[in-house]
Protein backbone atom coordinates (compact mmCIF):
# COMPACT_ATOMS: atom_id res chain seq x y z
CA UNK A 1 0.00 0.00 0.00
CA UNK A 2 2.82 2.43 0.71
CA UNK A 3 4.07 1.81 -2.82
CA UNK A 4 0.80 3.17 -4.18
CA UNK A 5 1.04 6.20 -1.94
CA UNK A 6 4.57 6.90 -3.09
CA UNK A 7 3.53 6.65 -6.76
CA UNK A 8 0.99 9.42 -6.33
CA UNK A 9 3.64 11.97 -5.45
CA UNK A 10 3.23 14.94 -3.14
CA UNK A 11 -0.24 16.28 -2.44
CA UNK A 12 0.92 19.88 -2.61
CA UNK A 13 0.38 21.79 -5.83
CA UNK A 14 3.50 23.85 -5.10
CA UNK A 15 6.34 23.25 -7.58
CA UNK A 16 9.48 21.46 -6.48
CA UNK A 17 12.10 24.19 -6.14
CA UNK A 18 14.85 21.88 -4.89
CA UNK A 19 16.23 21.47 -8.40
CA UNK A 20 17.20 24.73 -10.12
CA UNK A 21 17.10 23.00 -13.52
CA UNK A 22 13.62 21.50 -13.15
CA UNK A 23 11.88 21.47 -16.53
CA UNK A 24 8.66 23.28 -15.69
CA UNK A 25 7.36 22.76 -19.23
CA UNK A 26 7.94 19.00 -19.01
CA UNK A 27 6.26 18.88 -15.61
CA UNK A 28 3.26 20.77 -17.01
CA UNK A 29 3.02 18.38 -19.95
CA UNK A 30 3.24 15.35 -17.64
CA UNK A 31 0.53 16.83 -15.43
CA UNK A 32 -1.85 17.36 -18.38
CA UNK A 33 -1.10 13.88 -19.74
CA UNK A 34 -1.92 12.27 -16.36
CA UNK A 35 -5.06 14.37 -16.01
CA UNK A 36 -6.17 13.50 -19.54
CA UNK A 37 -5.59 9.80 -18.90
CA UNK A 38 -7.62 10.03 -15.70
CA UNK A 39 -10.55 11.68 -17.51
CA UNK A 40 -10.33 9.05 -20.24
CA UNK A 41 -10.36 6.21 -17.66
CA UNK A 42 -13.31 7.70 -15.76
CA UNK A 43 -15.30 8.38 -18.97
CA UNK A 44 -14.80 4.78 -20.07
CA UNK A 45 -16.15 3.43 -16.78
CA UNK A 46 -19.13 5.81 -16.79
CA UNK A 47 -19.91 4.67 -20.35
CA UNK A 48 -19.78 1.03 -19.26
CA UNK A 49 -22.01 1.61 -16.24
CA UNK A 50 -24.51 3.60 -18.30
CA UNK A 51 -24.71 1.06 -21.12
CA UNK A 52 -24.73 -2.06 -18.94
CA UNK A 53 -27.25 -0.58 -16.51
CA UNK A 54 -29.51 0.52 -19.36
CA UNK A 55 -29.29 -2.86 -21.05
CA UNK A 56 -30.18 -4.69 -17.84
CA UNK A 57 -33.11 -2.35 -17.18
CA UNK A 58 -34.46 -2.95 -20.68
CA UNK A 59 -34.05 -6.72 -20.47
CA UNK A 60 -35.58 -7.01 -17.00
CA UNK A 61 -38.47 -4.68 -17.89
CA UNK A 62 -39.21 -6.44 -21.16
CA UNK A 63 -39.17 -9.85 -19.49
CA UNK A 64 -41.74 -8.94 -16.79
CA UNK A 65 -44.85 -9.55 -18.95
CA UNK A 66 -43.50 -12.94 -20.00
CA UNK A 67 -42.54 -13.88 -16.45
CA UNK A 68 -46.05 -13.08 -15.20
CA UNK A 69 -47.77 -15.39 -17.71
CA UNK A 70 -45.60 -18.48 -17.22
CA UNK A 71 -46.08 -21.05 -14.48
CA UNK A 72 -42.94 -22.05 -12.56
CA UNK A 73 -41.66 -22.55 -9.04
CA UNK A 74 -40.78 -19.46 -6.98
CA UNK A 75 -42.70 -17.24 -9.38
CA UNK A 76 -43.38 -14.63 -6.71
CA UNK A 77 -39.70 -14.45 -5.80
CA UNK A 78 -38.57 -14.18 -9.46
CA UNK A 79 -41.06 -11.38 -10.17
CA UNK A 80 -40.07 -9.56 -6.99
CA UNK A 81 -36.37 -9.95 -7.79
CA UNK A 82 -36.88 -8.60 -11.32
CA UNK A 83 -38.74 -5.60 -9.89
CA UNK A 84 -35.98 -4.96 -7.37
CA UNK A 85 -33.30 -5.18 -10.10
CA UNK A 86 -35.21 -2.67 -12.24
CA UNK A 87 -35.72 -0.31 -9.31
CA UNK A 88 -32.12 -0.51 -8.09
CA UNK A 89 -30.59 -0.02 -11.54
CA UNK A 90 -32.96 2.84 -12.33
CA UNK A 91 -32.11 4.45 -9.00
CA UNK A 92 -28.39 4.08 -9.60
CA UNK A 93 -28.71 5.53 -13.11
CA UNK A 94 -30.64 8.50 -11.75
CA UNK A 95 -28.37 9.08 -8.76
CA UNK A 96 -25.02 8.76 -10.53
CA UNK A 97 -26.17 10.22 -13.89
CA UNK A 98 -23.67 8.08 -15.76
CA UNK A 99 -24.94 9.35 -19.12
CA UNK A 100 -24.28 13.00 -18.28
CA UNK A 101 -21.03 12.20 -16.48
CA UNK A 102 -19.82 10.18 -19.46
CA UNK A 103 -20.48 13.10 -21.81
CA UNK A 104 -18.94 15.66 -19.44
CA UNK A 105 -15.83 13.59 -18.81
CA UNK A 106 -15.37 12.85 -22.51
CA UNK A 107 -15.72 16.56 -23.35
CA UNK A 108 -13.12 17.42 -20.70
CA UNK A 109 -10.74 14.76 -22.02
CA UNK A 110 -11.21 16.08 -25.56
CA UNK A 111 -10.52 19.66 -24.42
CA UNK A 112 -7.36 18.55 -22.62
CA UNK A 113 -6.22 16.76 -25.78
CA UNK A 114 -6.72 19.95 -27.79
CA UNK A 115 -4.79 21.97 -25.21
CA UNK A 116 -1.95 19.48 -25.29
CA UNK A 117 -1.72 19.50 -29.09
CA UNK A 118 -1.80 23.31 -29.18
CA UNK A 119 0.96 23.37 -26.56
CA UNK A 120 3.05 20.92 -28.63
CA UNK A 121 2.68 23.11 -31.70
CA UNK A 122 3.91 26.14 -29.73
CA UNK A 123 6.85 24.09 -28.41
CA UNK A 124 7.77 23.19 -31.99
CA UNK A 125 7.54 26.86 -32.88
CA UNK A 126 9.86 27.71 -29.97
CA UNK A 127 12.36 25.06 -31.12
CA UNK A 128 12.99 27.18 -34.21
CA UNK A 129 13.80 30.23 -32.09
CA UNK A 130 16.76 31.03 -29.88
CA UNK A 131 17.45 32.66 -26.56
CA UNK A 132 14.90 34.73 -24.73
CA UNK A 133 12.40 34.63 -27.59
CA UNK A 134 12.28 30.80 -27.40
CA UNK A 135 11.87 30.96 -23.63
CA UNK A 136 9.10 33.53 -23.97
CA UNK A 137 7.16 31.41 -26.49
CA UNK A 138 7.57 28.24 -24.41
CA UNK A 139 6.50 30.00 -21.22
CA UNK A 140 3.48 31.63 -22.84
CA UNK A 141 2.39 28.30 -24.32
CA UNK A 142 2.74 26.54 -20.97
CA UNK A 143 0.84 29.29 -19.15
CA UNK A 144 -1.93 29.16 -21.78
CA UNK A 145 -2.15 25.38 -21.47
CA UNK A 146 -2.35 25.47 -17.67
CA UNK A 147 -4.97 28.23 -17.77
CA UNK A 148 -6.96 26.07 -20.18
CA UNK A 149 -6.66 23.11 -17.80
CA UNK A 150 -8.04 25.21 -14.96
CA UNK A 151 -10.95 26.27 -17.17
CA UNK A 152 -11.70 22.66 -18.19
CA UNK A 153 -11.71 21.48 -14.58
CA UNK A 154 -13.84 24.42 -13.48
CA UNK A 155 -16.36 23.77 -16.27
CA UNK A 156 -16.51 20.06 -15.38
CA UNK A 157 -17.21 20.88 -11.73
CA UNK A 158 -19.89 23.40 -12.68
CA UNK A 159 -21.55 20.88 -15.01
CA UNK A 160 -21.57 18.25 -12.29
CA UNK A 161 -22.95 20.42 -9.51
CA UNK A 162 -25.39 22.38 -11.70
CA UNK A 163 -27.93 19.56 -11.75
CA UNK A 164 -27.14 18.00 -8.39
CA UNK A 165 -30.35 17.93 -6.43
CA UNK A 166 -30.77 16.92 -2.83
CA UNK A 167 -34.05 15.40 -1.75
CA UNK A 168 -36.31 18.04 -0.26
CA UNK A 169 -38.88 17.46 2.42
CA UNK A 170 -42.43 17.94 1.24
CA UNK A 171 -44.51 20.45 3.17
CA UNK A 172 -47.47 18.89 4.94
Amino acid sequence: MTGRLLDRGPRSAAPDRSSPTADVHGLAEAHVRRLRARYDWRAEWHRRFFRLGGLLIILASASLPLLTTLEYENKDFVLSAAGVVIAVLTGLQTFYRWDKSWATLRAAESSLTELLWEWRLRQEEAAGLTGEEADRVRRAATERMLAGVREVRHRESEDYFAELRFPAARPR
